[in-house]
C-alpha cells in the first residue's frame, strides 16, 4: 500500500491524508499531532526515502463532517467521499480494535492538507 500512495502522491493526485485524533490523544501514535509547517519524509514499500512533503493545513473535525473535497484531495480511488469512507472507515475500525476502542461517526479525524516539496529522481539507466 505504501508504494500505491506513494505514485499518488508524487503525481501529484494526492495532497491531503488523515488519522484518528484519539489516537494521538491517547499517546497511541509514536508521532506528535501533525502542525503546519512539519516536514515528512514519505518511504516505500522498502523503507526508502522518495519524496518530502510539508503540511500546510491540519482540520480536526469529526468523521461526519468529512466532505467531498476532503475525499477528492486524498487522490484514491475514484476520489468521492464514498469511496473515502468506504476506504477510511474499515481502517480505522481496525486500528481502534488494536486498542479495545469502538468507531464513532463523532470521532475526531486529523486531515492534513500538504504540498510535495522534494521528490527522488529516477536513477539513469548507463
Amino acid at each position: 500500500m505504501a508504494d500505491e500512495l506513494l505514485a499518488h502522491v508524487l503525481r501529484k493526485e494526492k495532497t491531503g491524508t488523515s488519522s484518528l485524533h484519539l489516537l494521538y490523544e491517547q499517546g497511541f501514535e509514536e508521532e506528535k499531532l501533525p502542525e503546519v509547517g512539519d516536514y515528512s519524509v514519505l518511504l516505500d514499500g522498502n523503507d526508502q526515502a522518495q519524496a518530502i512533503i510539508c503540511t500546510r493545513v491540519v482540520d480536526i473535525l469529526p468523521y461526519s463532517q468529512i466532505s467531498e473535497v476532503h475525499g477528492y484531495l486524498e487522490g484514491e480511488g475514484d476520489r468521492t467521499l464514498q469511496y473515502w469512507r468506504n476506504v477510511h472507515q474499515p481502517f480505522f475500525e481496525q486500528e481502534l480494535q488494536v486498542y479495545g476502542l469502538p468507531f464513532s461517526e463523532d470521532m475526531l479525524i486529523v486531515y492534513e492538507l500538504f504540498e510535495l516539496v522534494f521528490q527522488k529522481s529516477a536513477q539513469k539507466k548507463r
